[in-house]
């Protein structure tokens, strides 16, 4: 969907979408490409990144691709962690289901937003699912030692879901890449 107008008479506020429905199949060209599986219904094909060194507080822009292999009988959530290498614990955590955040829907309208969860038993097979993230940076100890890890969780049963490359389980993370927390 693409926000086409938001009206507010200060008592009601309406938002009217149009639907791109050929663009939800068109493959994106990310600046990071990954294309793994993620369980047994989708792939995440790649991803942009607004940076990979941040400031305490500040946020930056993290936006994940997903292509749907075909709907899911649960609604699964995204995990991302800010991941300390050397301590090997993660210090900033963020997720929720896919599109949660849907920045560049909202950006620069005023006031409160709802949700636009894309729930993953919607999906549909051959799918490009545009997932963003505006991210705040944790306070944590400056330095490069960090990484991204994205991945896919059931929040029920709070059960990773497995990551696969050519049929091969390699994990139940993937790491997007290296980040460095800079002084205040």
């Amino acid at each position: 969907m693409q926000r086409a107008f938001t009206v507010d008479d200060g008592n009601f506020r309406f938002s009217a979408y149009t639907f791109q429905n050929k663009d939800r199949f068109e493959v994106p060209k990310p600046n990071g490409k990954i294309n793994l599986q993620v369980g047994d219904f989708a792939y995440l094909s790649g991803y942009d990144l607004g940076t990979s060194n941040g400031v305490p507080t500040q946020p930056f822009l993290l936006t994940l691709y997903w292509k749907a292999l075909r709907p899911t009988e649960l609604d699964y959530s995204v995990f991302i962690y800010l991941w300390d290498t050397q301590a090997n614990k993660a210090v900033g955590i963020w997720g929720g289901e896919p599109m949660s955040g849907a920045w560049s829907v909202w950006y620069g309208i005023k006031g409160a937003h709802f949700d636009l969860k894309y729930h993953t038993r919607l999906w549909q097979a051959g799918e490009i699912i545009k997932d963003e993230w505006r991210i705040e940076v944790p306070n944590a100890p400056p330095g490069k030692n960090y990484e991204l890890r994205v991945g896919m969780i059931d929040p029920n049963a709070q059960q990773k879901l497995p990551v696969t490359r050519n049929g091969t389980v390699i994990g139940d993370w993937i790491k997007l890449e290296p980040f460095t927390i800079l002084d205040k």
